[in-house]
This record gives structure tokens, sequence and C-alpha cells, in this order.
């Protein structure tokens, strides 16, 4: 987590205007830094690196700076008027495990401006496992009112589905179905 964000900070703090003295610079960087870690702490998974990508997203949007970068800038003492200047009017920053990259304008294209293969790596390993399987919320078993024999017991003879979608419904019938991440 730590290179992504170090990318993404020095990213950002590159747009300040070169003017800005060393010092407020730093502030910002640090200030910023301090706050994505401690905001992307919460939604970083590197197993399902997209996983909480919207909420890692730091935004400029029609002129509106995100938070983070507002927070950053009063810290460091940086007037919100050399931000308006300095940054592009829409910006779009993604954090995410394994890769950095950045949105300039409403339609731009996203550009990858840092990337680590050994994320990337694992998660095109896992691309091949199954990520979820599906369970019913209820643990009791699914009975054939007919039969009276669990559909679930590896026991029970096998039904044909014509029978089993013949009878009447049951309280387990509409069991909703959730899916469950498999480790």
């Amino acid at each position: 987590m730590l290179p992504e964000i170090d990318v993404a900070t020095n990213f950002l703090t590159h747009y300040l205007p070169s003017s800005s003295p060393s010092d407020q610079r730093s502030l910002f960087h640090t200030a910023l830094r301090t706050q994505l870690v401690n905001k992307f702490a919460t939604s970083w998974d590197p197993l399902f690196p997209t996983r909480g990508n919207a909420y890692r997203a730091i935004s400029i949007l029609e002129g509106r700076m995100d938070p983070l970068i507002l927070s950053a800038a009063e810290v460091a003492n940086i007037p919100t008027s050399d931000l308006s200047s300095s940054f592009p009017r829409e910006l779009v920053l993604w954090t995410d495990p394994g890769s950095v990259a950045f949105r300039v304008g409403e339609y731009g294209f996203p550009t990858t401006i840092w990337e680590d293969a050994s994320v990337i790596l694992a998660k095109q390993s896992l691309s091949s496992v199954p990520a979820f399987r599906l369970r019913t919320k209820s643990s009791i078993p699914f009975i054939a009112p007919s039969s009276n024999k669990s559909l679930a017991s590896p026991s029970a003879e096998p039904a044909s589905p014509a029978a089993i979608f013949a009878q009447p419904k049951t309280q387990y019938a509409n069991t909703p179905v959730q899916p469950i991440l498999v480790s």
C-alpha cells in the first residue's frame, strides 16, 4: 500500500506551483500521505484490487477539489486560489493495489503511471479460481414435501428437475441466495 500511496502523493504534489516554498510542498506531501494511509487502510485488498476503487479515487470535478487535497493544503498553508490555478479542472487519480492511474478531463483516457507486476500476476493467477460459491442463508436443507427426503443430503435419491419444480412451495423455497467468498 505504501508504494502506491507514495506515487499518488508525489503525483499530486507535482501539481503545486513551482513558486511554492519547499517547506509548504513538503508539508502538503506529508499531510496528504498521512490522510491517504488512513483512508485506504479500510479498503485495501490486494487479492481484489478494484474492490473499493471508487472510495480510493481522488477527484477534482468541475474545479471542485477533493476534500483530501483541500485538507492537506490547509495544513501546508497553501491558498485555495493557488490550488485552483495549478490543478486541472477535471482530474481523477485511482490508487489501487499494484496500480496508480489518472485521467485528466471528463473524456480523457486513463493513464497508468505506476504498476507492480507481482500484484498483477497474483491477480491473473486468481482469475482462474472461482471467486465465490453460492450458499443459502438458511442452514436447513430443502425438504421435498412428497418424499420427506432432504435434497441436500448425500444419501437422498436424486430427484428429477420436473419432480422438484412440480412440488408446492415450502417455507424454504424462496430462501435468498448470497455469495460467500472462498478463501
